[in-house]
């Protein structure tokens, strides 16, 4: 007997796995069901080729891609899929400080569902950035940006390595 299915399970109900044969098992358990094969023995296993999803972005996994570009040289990229095709971009932000007070200071937060960075001179908050969510949203905040936020306050200096035009709270 072949089945699909992906298996969600309401609260307290599990599937009697030593009852061997399927049409004796209680079906209530069972809320959707795709994605999965019985084997001969009457237990589940994931269908050939099909990937667990995750609510986040890149549910299904980070993978890699190869491909050769017209001047025959193999490049290799990471990408990750949901609803969307996504590619990762490597780079780094670092903050530096010149100033002389030794309770200096940024950190990288989420709150309310977005990103925010803020800098700290002297135990004061003297930045608050909202980053946003990154994704799914029409002009989101750059890394560029960010960069002009942090070099406008005073002894606190940004430097980019890698691109510029992504969106900061990725």
């Amino acid at each position: 007997m072949t089945g699909k299915s992906v298996q969600q399970f309401g609260d307290k109900l599990y599937w009697d796995m030593r009852t061997p044969v399927l049409s004796e098992r209680d079906p209530a358990p069972a809320i959707d069901l795709s994605n999965w094969e019985f084997h001969e023995r009457g237990g589940l296993e994931g269908r050939h080729g099909s990937h667990v999803m995750q609510d986040t972005l890149g549910g299904f996994g980070l993978f890699p891609y190869i491909y050769e570009t017209t001047a025959d040289v193999l490049t290799e990229e990471m990408l990750t899929v949901d609803e969307n095709l996504h590619k990762l971009v490597e780079g780094s932000l670092t903050i530096s400080y010149t100033g002389t007070n030794v309770n200096s200071y940024a950190t990288v937060y989420v709150s309310a569902g977005a990103m925010f960075c803020d800098l700290y001179d002297n135990g004061t908050r003297v930045l608050n950035a909202n980053l946003g969510t990154g994704f799914n949203v029409t002009t989101p905040v750059t890394m560029a940006s960010l960069k002009t936020d942090i070099d406008a306050v005073a002894a606190f200096d940004a430097t980019i390595v890698g691109t510029t035009t992504v969106p900061a709270a990725v």
